[in-house]
């Protein structure tokens, strides 16, 4: 567990403005997964803490750990 605590610091450390963006994420709004481009849009379900829960088109519900993944808020126009 102090392992996992670790990563989780050390990412939000490394990626700190980034992760911005996932603490203003509401249920919703669409984003994509920066490593995952098959997956397609997907649209915030709901956001507890770091857990972000996401329905994508292609990959169905995903549950994102935000300290590590810093998921990218696209708007419609984008899409």
């Amino acid at each position: 567990m102090k392992w996992f605590q670790y990563l989780c610091t050390l990412a939000k450390a490394l990626n700190h403005k980034d992760d911005v963006v996932n603490e203003f994420l509401t249920p919703g709004q669409l984003v994509k997964h920066p490593d995952q481009s098959d997956w397609g849009v997907g649209q915030v379900q709901s956001v507890v803490g770091h857990k972000i829960t996401v329905n994508f088109e292609q990959a169905g519900k995903v549950v994102i750990n935000g300290a590590l993944i810093s998921l990218e808020l696209i708007s419609q126009s984008n899409r």
